[in-house]
């Protein structure tokens, strides 16, 4: 019998000063991809240069307890084989025609995760898209009756795009991951969901989500990718942009600064991949490369210059739990968006579900 307890989203009783930034974001597409990931405004500096610093410390905090927790080991020049890969992790599944990449980006998270723990393996770690999908805009009673009505009311999840503040929101309600065989992809086009869609198939959960700068913590980065197996990224997903070395290797650099249209997932680097590898009209002046894995089949991997304008710095490197690991989850907001309002003082107070009122978690 496992020994479970509870997971504490907010910190019980604790008075905190917050501020809130809400933005309705509409869906940017690429001129010849419609990928469906939507910037978020972090990303695009809509923040005051106060805001940014205070995002920034957090950061860094959160980058901290990262590198303390694990333990910080020796970062190769190289790392990340595609046939390793393969061998390793599920196969890469193609997005279609829907703007969903988001949604890969955060099942491929969790299923590279829970493989390098060993908490999965490759032919029971692949996790439903439709679940997620279908949840950031759908309401359903949580297990201790905390999060009310919250959701988004659009039924246009398939074509509007989302991104990675979204995705996280949902799971970090806890609900999903459950396996891609209860909710397959291929049901997109006339999907038609069970009663127990939000919870009770879980088979992963989110327990943390850290925000890094490519920029500032590139060796946490490629750490987190070390432990992990992959972490969230997004750039610019335009054609013309795409070329092939020598070899056949697919390679991207984009030398202009775009709004991100699309959400992949960073699985590896060469700190010494060859700029020559780009053809000369078009070409990185020096060399290094992310390995990146995609959504769509007929790109599964590529190499994107350490260059690339588009590539955006924030990266996410999320740490998923199985379902056994905790009870209950104590939290108040079920919603994806943020609201737009400024808080000074707060608290959460919660009932505890568990007779001895134990926690095995808070943060």
């Amino acid at each position: 019998m496992h020994n479970r307890t509870s997971l504490m989203k907010a910190i019980l009783c604790s008075f905190i000063s917050i501020t809130l930034v809400f933005s309705s974001l509409p869906p940017v597409h690429g001129e010849e991809a419609q990928s469906g990931y939507v910037s978020i405004p972090y990303d695009e500096q809509a923040y005051s240069q106060e805001e940014l610093d205070e995002i920034r410390r957090m950061e860094d905090m959160q980058v901290s307890l990262f590198s303390a927790e694990g333990g910080g080991q020796d970062i190769p020049s190289s790392y990340g084989d595609i046939e390793e890969i393969e061998k390793q992790f599920p196969a890469v599944e193609d997005q279609g025609d829907y703007d969903t990449c988001w949604a890969f980006a955060a099942t491929t998270c969790a299923a590279f995760d829970l493989i390098s723990e060993g908490a999965v393996t490759k032919e029971n770690g692949d996790f439903s898209q439709m679940q997620l999908i279908y949840n950031i805009c759908h309401t359903a009673a949580d297990k201790i009756g905390n999060l009310g009505e919250d959701r988004i009311t659009s039924e246009s999840r398939y074509k509007s795009g989302n991104n990675t503040a979204y995705s996280q929101h949902i799971l970090a309600n806890w609900k999903g991951l459950t396996k891609e065989t209860v909710y397959p992809y291929t049901q997109i086009a006339d999907f038609q969901p069970g009663p127990k869609i939000a919870y009770e198939n879980d088979g992963a959960r989110l327990v943390n989500c850290t925000a890094m700068s490519k920029s500032e913590h590139c060796n946490r980065v490629k750490q987190a990718i070390m432990e992990h197996g992959a972490v969230q990224s997004s750039y610019y997903n335009a054609d013309r942009y795409y070329t092939s070395a020598p070899d056949g290797t697919l390679l991207y650099y984009n030398p202009n600064k775009n709004s991100s249209n699309h959400a992949v997932v960073m699985v590896g680097w060469d700190d010494q991949f060859s700029r020559e590898n780009w053809p000369e009209e078009r070409r990185p002046s020096k060399d290094g490369a992310w390995l990146l894995r995609n959504s769509y089949g007929d790109k599964p991997y590529f190499w994107i210059s350490y260059e690339d304008a588009s590539h955006k710095d924030t990266v996410y490197v999320m740490d998923f739990c199985s379902e056994e690991t905790y009870d209950n989850i104590y939290q108040y907001d079920g919603s994806p968006y943020h609201i737009n309002h400024t808080v000074y003082k707060a608290a959460n107070v919660f009932t505890a579900a568990n007779p001895d009122g134990s926690l095995g978690a808070k943060g």
